[in-house]
């Protein structure tokens, strides 16, 4: 009887993505069955172990698992010969899998190639076997191409080609599906780190003690379900890195996010790309978390007004220092605050808890342009309080403080004998006189961290403190917040712009005596930076009025942003639009944007100016979903903007909004007005009444109505200081300042004590 000799074989199958496309020939399956075949026929009763690696490259043996798990098994000699459908299947790379063929062999492992007819090392052809590697090998490139095109096609297709993200599996028809455990955890993790407050480490150590399956754990206790074996690692206390990944991924909102890494070389480390180069697929599949929970905590994750900061440093360093000083925030300290819209995986206002760009330490200044105008011509009238050569000697006081504090290297420019003014008059137009310091709201940012830093071992600050009523009570006043009650001898309300409508109020509740004001209603214009350079570069900051042919009514430009963007704010609500500019050349724009507005002053029997403005603001809101842009050229036309028009426009718009029609929102005087002095301004800086020229809208901007206060910002209850926009006087962030320096100083010269600032 003969004997036949029996082996223990490993197969080995492999597959790219570029070879998934010929299936028929080279799919995992149908190297098995050939591989299954051979055995039989020249092998029979001997073992066969598969062992295959899906989606890997055959240009590297490291990142292949099933390989290396093979590998250990061939030098082992748990296996005698190892069996490939053909050697592109065991490398592409002539020299690395050369080595590695001479390694197995070294270890006494027989090798066969079906497709080849190679059986090594029975056949030496070592001369054959190289030539096959090379033959291999050369279409490397063109394979790394092919890869790079069929994944792209399939993403681009919103064909996931990766594992599920934790909380979903892949269906067989390839659509996600919620697993609901999995998905409750996600939404608990969301939950704990909005509303709870908690970090990453204390979300994962919860997750761990309350024994909740890591998602490598659910995902083995899945296969072990279904019979499938696994070898893969999982540990049961959930990462710091797992939660965070969690948080910061768009996919649970909804979104297929693909592309969002590359390799320079086959092989090479992976290179981050760019978030304009990603490729998105907005509402693929069922979300698990809302829109704007998600956008919360991108807000979060990304790390009071200046007059507030500045009241409460002069009262720091001129009181007595026994007496405690206080300043309640309804918003974040200032590392902690920044808006969630990104234009990207945020497009629009989400309406957080507190506004980012409005509320916090530093107030809606802290994400300003970051423009202190030295002048009495416009940004309110403290002056009519506290005299002209207070008001200005107080604005340089600031100023001093801004430039000690981190803004020591920016410029201080000035209209002062200015050629610009003649032209501006010849035109009809009229150029305010005014110095101004551009901090840019990059150094903004550093000033206002400075002056905390300072403020912080000498005053209490109570942040996502929101003050609810000021009471007045025998001995002063009673603060009442959502985190308890305080009580002071005095106190100083700073609430800017924002605060509008509590600053209502609190005059009703103290019966403090107030009297309309206006409301600025228009547009914010975005052009290229080219066609105001010889104004910015001189002036940076031209504050010109028109007085219209057709209503005589007034015109202005305000906030312009060389090199800016565009950004909105929410007030009270309502998206508003608004620009920023930067210090720091590497966050300059090739656009400059600056508003046109319109003041309406309003007399009896009307007095919600604010309400005025809201409105139009809400039917804004309504039409675009927030912010609606429109070409100039389109709005002479009467025609609607569409995202095509806007695309194929020689101006690139900095922030993302809806294409529309102002002519249906802004009443048409004031529309007229706008269009007036467009055509104006075109004629100090032709090229501004282009086509392109792109109009925001609406911008308004809300003031208080003024606040009764006597010549030191005091109301008629002694004791109440109004400072700020808040109080109807100021309308700019160097007068906002000045008027808090006035009533600190006013206040640490009494003997009383000092107040407690809400």
């Amino acid at each position: 009887m003969t004997m036949i000799e029996t082996f223990d074989i490993a197969g080995y199958a492999r597959i790219s993505v570029d070879d998934e496309q010929d299936q028929k020939n080279i799919s995992i399956e149908n190297q098995k069955a050939i591989i299954e075949d051979y055995v039989k026929t020249h092998f029979p009763g001997s073992t066969l172990t598969f062992f295959e690696d899906r989606d890997r490259s055959g240009y590297t043996f490291e990142q292949r698992e099933g390989y290396q798990e093979m590998r250990r098994g061939l030098m082992s000699h748990k296996y005698d010969i190892l069996i490939i459908k053909d050697f592109s299947r065991f490398s592409r790379r002539n020299s690395r899998g050369l080595v590695e063929l001479e390694d197995l062999r070294d270890a006494g492992v027989r090798i066969i190639s079906i497709g080849d007819g190679v059986d090594f090392p029975n056949d030496d052809d070592w001369l054959k076997i190289q030539f096959q590697f090379l033959v291999n090998e050369m279409p490397v490139t063109d394979t790394s191409r092919k890869v790079r095109n069929v994944i792209k096609r399939r993403q681009d297709d919103g064909e996931w080609i990766c594992a599920a993200p934790y909380g979903y599996l892949v269906t067989e028809d390839k659509q996600f599906e919620l697993i609901p455990t999995e998905a409750e955890t996600v939404r608990k993790i969301f939950d704990l780190y909005n509303n709870a407050g908690w970090g990453y480490k204390k979300i994962a150590n919860y997750l761990t003690d309350q024994g909740v399956p890591t998602p490598r754990m659910s995902e083995r206790m899945r296969k072990e379900a279904a019979g499938k074996k696994t070898k893969r690692e999982a540990k049961n206390a959930w990462a710091i890195a797992t939660v965070q990944g969690i948080l910061d991924n768009d996919f649970y909102i909804g979104t297929l996010r693909q592309g969002k890494y590359t390799r320079a070389k086959i092989n090479g480390k992976e290179i981050k790309r760019n978030d304009d180069e990603h490729i998105v697929i907005e509402n693929h599949h069922q979300a698990i978390i809302d829109y704007r929970t998600f956008a919360i905590t991108i807000s979060s994750q990304l790390s009071g007004s200046m007059n507030s900061a500045l009241t409460a440093r002069d009262l720091a360093l001129e009181a007595d220092p026994d007496k405690k000083i206080a300043v309640f925030e309804e918003g974040q300290p200032l590392e902690k605050r920044r808006c969630p819209i990104d234009g990207k995986t945020v497009k629009h206002c989400v309406g957080c808890p507190t506004c980012a760009i409005m509320n916090g330490f530093g107030g809606a200044g802290a994400f300003s342009d970051g423009k202190y105008n030295l002048t009495n011509e416009f940004g309110g009238t403290l002056y009519e309080y506290i005299g002209k050569q207070k008001a200005m000697e107080l604005m340089h006081y600031v100023d001093e403080i801004n430039v000690s504090h981190g803004g020591e290297n920016t410029k201080l420019y000035s209209t002062a004998n200015s050629a610009f003014k003649t032209r501006c008059l010849q035109c009809n137009l009229h150029l305010l006189d005014a110095s101004v310091r551009h901090l840019g709201t990059d150094i903004n940012f550093v000033v206002l961290k400075n002056l905390f830093a300072e403020l912080a071992p000498k005053v209490d600050f109570y942040f996502r403190t929101p003050v609810r009523q000021v009471l007045a009570t025998d001995g002063g006043y009673e603060i009442v917040t959502d985190n308890g009650s305080f009580s002071c001898k005095q106190c100083i309300v700073s609430v800017g712009r924002s605060g509008s409508k509590w600053m209502e109020s609190v005059c009703r509740e103290l019966n403090i005596e107030t009297k309309s004001n206006r409301v600025d209603i228009g547009v914010r214009v975005e052009l290229p930076a080219e066609i105001f350079k010889h104004l910015t570069d001189e002036l940076y900051e031209s504050k010109i009025v028109y007085k219209t042919e057709k209503y005589q009514d007034l015109v202005r430009t305000f906030c312009m942003n060389p090199k800016g963007a565009v950004v909105t704010e929410n007030t009270n609500g309502i998206v508003t639009v608004n620009g920023h500019s930067y210090e720091d050349p590497a966050k300059q724009t090739e656009n400059t944007n600056f508003a046109l507005l319109v003041s309406k002053h309003f007399t009896e029997p009307f007095k919600d100016s604010n309400g005025y403005g809201e409105s139009i603001a809400r039917l804004s809101n309504m039409l675009g979903g927030g912010v609606m842009v429109q070409r100039f050229g389109d709005l002479i036309r009467g025609q609607r903007s569409t995202q095509k028009r806007i695309d194929k426009s020689f101006v690139t718009p900095t922030l993302t909004a809806t294409p529309g029609d102002l002519s249906l929102v802004i009443p048409k005087r004031i529309l007229d007005g706008i269009i007036e002095m467009i055509y104006a301004l075109d004629k100090i800086a032709p090229g501004t009444a282009n086509d392109d020229t792109l109009l925001y809208g609406v911008e308004v901007k809300f003031y208080n109505m003024e606040v009764s206060v006597d010549e030191n910002l005091e109301t008629a209850h002694k004791g109440l200081f109004i400072i700020g926009d808040g109080s109807g006087i100021t309308h700019s962030l160097s007068h906002a300042s000045a008027s808090g320096v006035y009533v600190a100083r006013h206040l640490a010269a009494q003997s009383t004590e000092a107040p407690t600032a809400p």
